[in-house]
């Protein structure tokens, strides 16, 4: 895992060399924060610091290096002199020169920055940092060169202060007593203090403390994988925070015109960022962000690559042990979309037909696969159903769909003109159709079938002699395969029903991809497990949820955007009610997504409760349509293409 870690700077100059006619900085402190591999503070810890410069760039030629010992304080703050107090020189494969034989006036220098918890541990590299002009500007033959502030007529011993007048740095007579004091910075960069405990705001340099109140955003670090970053950062000032989070893309200076995510507002100042589901091996541009009432502010770029996939996507999902024979088995989780495409099929002949009843007693045994008259007749007694694979066998949830089945039944027959509803607009086969897929089919494969996939075996056939050359743990993942797709070719196949259906639409793949990332991950993973890289089949799995959740979200939404534009449309009162029935479907299966799905059974059925009643008047009023989509959308991140989808 690749990481960035943000480091600042501080360079005092003690006065009486300021302005003397040296050619080296006299006092230079170097300040950092430091962090362990976990992204936590190394806090009250010793630790060895070799600082290395090089001249002529980053690669240049390194002309002396340092080896010093400091403490890290309570916040992990660490701070040393560069030229005092130094253990050793010649470090780091660089020659034995004091600093003070730096050539400065060549310019162009650049620091490298390393640390050691122990005399046996690896160097830590904290990265490099080009020393601005003003560094080795001291170097120089006269004070005069100092870039930004006017010395002539400055003299040996001068002091800079600040003048809130012109807003200018400029050199004054000493008049403190000789008594010069060694200044540090706090952990959040936003009060500089002094030896004497005093400590000190300057404009323009203490932005936290400074008198104009400003927002600002600091970038603090990131974690790269190779399909997701985290970006950390801070913000400070600007009064209350309106919204806050990081915006990514491709190409550089992303704003949230691309991509973004929000994060919660907790009252604390700093916050990060997981970006997840990212390409392989591909270079992304992110910058974290806030709002306030002034408006948007973004902290620093961060330029980070993602780590190349170390497993090729075969690109169908087939798979073979050593002596080829197949290891692929799904025929249970197709049966249940077969009985599922039947019910449905035999719901909708009550639509706009009054000759049909629909028989409670059929539906039921359907659904608990008791029915015999299955048009495949292997259906019959195959000892697969629905009804115990609903949300991983919840009574109340398998309750909650016989009561809209018998609904539906008692309804006919029905002189509907177009869709078979209740009286308030509830169309019962939408609410049966979709609300299975996510509490049965996508229920079974995140919270079931993937949720354990790394305690699963994958060492034993689980029946050779049965024609069962799987592991459990091939098969677990072959299983949650066949609850998306019944096509080993997907999306070139298996796109006519169900989740399969859902995730090729123009509208979910151009916004997020799912028809492609969907599969890929599942075959990706798969061929994980067969070369034995779980960590891998980890990741693609936890991918996965996050596809999922995604997508039933998106759908919901979808169906609520197009609720309004039949309204703005004019369209039929049964056709919006259609759209809303959709949508509510969709909405109640938010629940079942993962055993930590984006909102909770409590979440969803206040929801559900607010519009399940009333489809009808929810149907014509778009504040109550809007608020609900931007709830689905904030608990699912597509708050940056909800009006897209």
């Amino acid at each position: 895992m690749k990481r960035l870690i943000s480091f600042l700077i501080l360079i005092t100059i003690s006065a009486t060399t300021l302005f003397s006619q040296t050619n080296i900085p006299q006092l230079v402190s170097f300040s950092a924060v430091v962090r362990d591999a976990n992204n936590e503070l190394l806090i009250n810890t010793p630790v060895s610091v070799r600082l290395t410069f090089r001249e002529g760039g980053q690669n240049g030629d390194k002309v002396y290096c340092g080896l010093q010992q400091t403490t890290t304080n309570q916040n992990g703050f660490m701070s040393v002199q560069l030229n005092r107090d130094v253990e050793g020189v010649g470090c780091n494969g660089a020659p034995a020169n004091s600093f003070e034989e730096i050539p400065w006036e060549n310019g162009n220098f650049w620091m490298e920055v390393q640390y050691q918890t122990g005399p046996t541990s690896e160097w830590v590299d904290l990265g490099q940092l080009e020393l601005a002009s003003s560094f080795y500007a001291f170097a120089s033959a006269t004070a005069e060169s100092i870039n930004g502030v006017e010395l002539s007529g400055a003299n040996n011993g001068d002091v800079l202060t600040y003048n809130s007048t012109n807003n200018q740095w400029e050199p004054s007579e000493n008049s403190g007593g000789e008594e010069y004091q060694s200044l540090s910075v706090s952990p959040v960069g936003d009060t500089l203090y002094l030896s004497n405990a005093n400590w000190v705001i300057i404009p323009g340099i203490s932005y936290y403390n400074s008198t104009s109140g400003e927002l600002i955003v600091y970038t603090t670090g990131s974690n790269v994988t190779n399909t997701s970053i985290t970006i950390y950062a801070e913000t400070s000032g600007g009064g209350e925070i309106l919204q806050r989070g990081v915006c990514w893309s491709t190409s550089p200076n992303p704003t949230i015109d691309d991509n973004y995510t929000v994060e919660n507002l907790d009252g604390n100042n700093d916050f990060y960022s997981t970006i997840e589901n990212l390409s392989a091996n591909t270079t992304y541009y992110l910058r974290p962000y806030a709002i306030n009432s002034n408006g948007i502010v973004y902290g620093d770029e961060v330029v980070a690559t993602t780590e190349t996939q170390s497993i090729n996507d075969p690109g169908v999902y087939a798979f073979t042990d050593e002596n080829g024979n197949n290891t692929v088995s799904y025929t249970g989780q197709t049966a249940r979309m077969d009985m599922l495409s039947e019910m449905v099929y035999y719901m909708e002949t009550a639509n706009g037909n009054a000759n049909v009843t629909l028989d409670a007693s059929t539906l039921l045994a359907m659904y608990d696969n008791s029915y015999t008259g299955w048009s495949d007749q292997s259906l019959v007694g195959n000892g697969k159903q629905l009804k115990s694979k609903t949300a991983m066998g919840d009574a109340g949830v398998q309750a909650q769909f016989e009561g809209w089945m018998l609904d539906a039944a008692a309804a006919t027959p029905s002189d509907n003109e177009q869709y078979l509803q209740s009286e308030t607009g509830l169309e019962w086969t939408q609410m049966v159709e979709k609300g299975l897929m996510s509490a049965c089919f996508a229920s079974q494969i995140t919270a079931n079938y993937l949720a354990g996939i790394e305690s699963d075996d994958n060492t034993i056939a689980v029946d050779p002699s049965s024609g069962k050359y799987y592991t459990e743990m091939e098969h677990h993942w072959d299983e949650a395969y066949g609850y998306f797709t019944d096509a080993t070719d997907y999306p070139t196949n298996g796109t006519n029903r169900f989740w399969g259906k859902y995730a090729n639409k123009s509208y979910i793949e151009d916004n997020l991809g799912l028809a492609t990332k969907i599969p890929q991950a599942f075959r990706i993973g798969r061929a994980a497990i067969s070369q034995g890289q779980i960590s891998i089949v980890i990741q693609q799995r936890d991918s996965l949820n996050i596809y999922f959740k995604q997508l039933v979200a998106a759908m919901a939404i979808h169906k609520l955007n197009d609720v309004k534009a039949k309204v703005a449309a004019g369209a039929p009162q049964y056709s919006m009610n259609n759209s809303t029935s959709d949508a509510l479907a969709f909405l109640y299966g938010i629940q079942f997504i993962t055993n930590e799905p984006d909102l909770s059974p409590a979440e969803v059925m206040a929801l559900v409760s607010q519009i399940e009643p009333y489809v009808d008047s929810f149907s014509n009023s778009i504040p109550s349509i809007n608020a609900v989509n931007e709830q689905i959308a904030t608990a699912a991140g597509l708050l940056w293409c909800m009006d897209d989808l």
